[in-house]
């Protein structure tokens, strides 16, 4: 037991004082509790809530209203992009996304989250175009050999 912890007492990298973990299937004490209370008097408890956040009771209101009434969705993003496979396309969309912004169609969060799929779009030509590039390297180099 010595070799596995250093002189402080505390375990050396990559020794566990339990080597075989935690057994497959064992639960969480919050996961057991949870399910004893859904088991048995889960239905007591939201009524005791309810009867609560009808008091008032501002704890019992934050638990009880967002599952009510859930935080809406973004609307879905209607904007004509041109075609992005190209580096003059990305410049374009990027201008589009502006000009919607600048005009209300679009709010920033809106353009923001466009914007990132055209970061993402960008970097994926990138590397599109790299592997190509290097490939035709290494043919080249396999060529004069």
């Amino acid at each position: 037991m010595a070799a596995t912890r250093k002189s402080d007492g505390r375990f050396r990298k990559g020794v566990s004082g339990n080597p075989a973990g935690k057994p497959k299937g064992t639960k969480h004490k919050a996961t057991m509790l949870a399910e004893q209370l859904a088991a048995g008097d889960a239905e007591e408890i939201m009524q005791v809530v309810i009867a609560k956040a009808k008091a008032g009771d501002m704890g019992a209101l934050k638990l009880i209203l967002p599952r009510l009434w859930p935080a809406p969705r973004t609307p879905a993003i209607k904007i004509a992009l041109p075609d992005t496979s190209t580096a003059k396309g990305l410049a374009e969309a990027v201008d589009r996304i502006i000009a919607g912004v600048a005009e209300g169609s679009l709010s920033p969060e809106q353009a923001r989250d466009l914007s990132s799929l055209i970061t993402a779009r960008r970097a994926i030509l990138e590397t599109v175009v790299l592997a190509e590039r290097i490939e035709a390297l290494e043919q080249a180099v396999r060529a004069t050999r």
